[in-house]
């Protein structure tokens, strides 16, 4: 299999950091959209042990079941019909061990966001899957997979990276979740303004915020792939119990330092678009980071004038 080739040339860290291994770890390159993948698990998840003591893969439910499937279905080997129906078979026998939600986490942080396909085709699956597991009759491991999935989803979502989650995961998983939004699968309305509250943090002019960059792509793979849905969240439908002294206050919401306007409406959206800008025309910022928010404050424009009817 040929070696990944870097989609841009990664940042590094800051300058005051010189630990260029852990530099080269958190900012690993993208492989290019036609190489193929090759999707891992964790240390430990390879083993599988049911609970009658086997190892068959052919007996059950295991993570490295749905991984070899998955494989198959985002390098378009299997369809989306046939990868669902493998996904379904999983759960009747389920007497295995594992985490279905955090087994997809893990294969869609190995997506590249410019695998556009492949991350369609993993929201495509996961939309068929849990409708089916929400409305079909389920034994126990079936109920577990689909009430735990959405808190699962929620628990894993990181936007800090780490060497454990390194920069360029964080942004596979941004993607990941931003479509989950806009098709509606699930309400990560949470999740996106929590992103996009790092924009009312962060003097983009003094370089001197360690994942900067990591931040300003986040919050514009967001806009680019759920801008729709999360202008509806902030400035059309806003749930005023998530605003201050609301009785469901969400902490998440609330603005940072640098904006000082309402928590919702245009005002926040027109905020986010500027801090964009400016952090498109940084000259420390990388080449990455700067494109995908020039990007992504055009998208916010075209939204905005789409909602003046």
């Amino acid at each position: 299999m040929p070696e990944p080739k870097p989609a841009t040339e990664p940042k590094s860290i800051s300058e005051s950091e010189s630990s260029t291994a852990l530099a080269d770890e958190l900012f690993r390159p993208y492989p290019q959209e036609d190489e193929y993948v090759q999707f891992t698990l964790d240390e430990g998840v390879e083993v599988l042990v049911f609970k009658d003591g086997s190892t068959d893969l052919n007996n059950g439910y295991s993570d490295k079941r749905v991984v070899l499937t998955l494989q198959k279905y985002i390098h378009g080997k299997i369809t989306l019909d046939e990868a669902t129906r493998t996904m379904l078979d999983f759960v009747p026998k389920g007497n295995g061990s594992g985490s279905f939600g955090g087994c997809m986490m893990q294969v869609a942080g190995q997506i590249p966001y410019t695998h556009r396909l492949g991350h369609a085709r993993l929201v495509q699956l996961l939309r068929n899957v849990y409708y089916f597991l929400g409305s079909a009759s389920l034994n126990q491991f079936g109920i577990e997979i689909y009430e735990n999935f959405e808190p699962d989803l929620e628990t894993e979502y990181n936007d800090r990276p780490t060497p454990a989650d390194p920069y360029c995961q964080t942004l596979n998983l941004g993607c990941f979740f931003a479509q989950l939004s806009q098709n509606g699968l699930f309400n990560m309305a949470t999740e996106g303004i929590r992103t996009m509250r790092r924009l009312e943090q962060t003097e983009f002019d003094d370089g001197a915020y360690r994942y900067t960059d990591c931040y300003v792509s986040l919050a514009a793979l967001w806009i680019i792939f759920a801008g729709q849905s999360l202008y509806t969240a902030v400035v059309e439908a806003y749930d005023p119990r998530l605003s201050p002294g609301g009785q469901k206050q969400n902490a998440l919401h609330d603005p940072g330092p640098l904006y000082k306007g309402p928590i919702s409406g245009k005002e926040r959206w027109a905020f986010w678009r500027d801090a964009l800008k400016a952090a498109a025309e940084r000259e420390n910022g990388s080449d990455e980071s700067r494109r995908l928010a020039k990007n992504a404050a055009e998208v916010m424009d075209v939204i905005e004038r789409s909602f003046q009817f």
